[in-house]
């Protein structure tokens, strides 16, 4: 089986956790994550479009605020720093850092373009997040 990941806004903590058990895809507003994990993954994009060490990026990584089944269903927030980052980031800066990204260890062998897609999409997230006064949320599923 493989990690399912839906990266969604919610206006807060609690209306976050409460989608753990069945996803967030019919409440709010979702992009899907394609297997994108919000801590390695995501803490690699946030050194790439950040510069912050990928060691301060994991000393700020959040507990869950929701988990299930022995934490093979958990909410996660988004790191503030990223969402920052995203959410001034221009298409062209994307599609470069899409690249970056898709030569680290992690996603070595990755085709860009559907990382450019995804970022893009996470950026407009962010875009609608902050708009909105609320946050990005990771859902996974083991």
């Amino acid at each position: 089986m493989g990690l399912l990941t839906d990266y969604f806004i919610a206006p807060d903590d609690a209306a976050a956790a409460g989608v753990v058990s069945q996803g967030p895809a019919s409440t709010f507003p979702t992009v899907e994550g394609n297997g994108i994990e919000p801590t390695v993954h995501l803490g690699t994009l946030e050194e790439i479009l950040t510069g912050r060490s990928f060691d301060d990026i994991l000393a700020d990584d959040s507990d869950p605020i929701a988990h299930e089944d022995d934490y093979n269903m958990l909410v996660l927030p988004v790191s503030t720093h990223l969402l920052d980052a995203l959410q001034v980031s221009s298409s062209d800066s994307l599609a470069d850092a899409a690249v970056r990204w898709s030569q680290t260890d992690e996603l070595a062998g990755s085709d860009p373009k559907p990382l450019a897609e995804f970022l893009a999409a996470l950026a407009e997230l962010a875009r609608t997040a902050r708009s909105t006064g609320s946050s990005v949320y990771c859902w996974v599923c083991v």
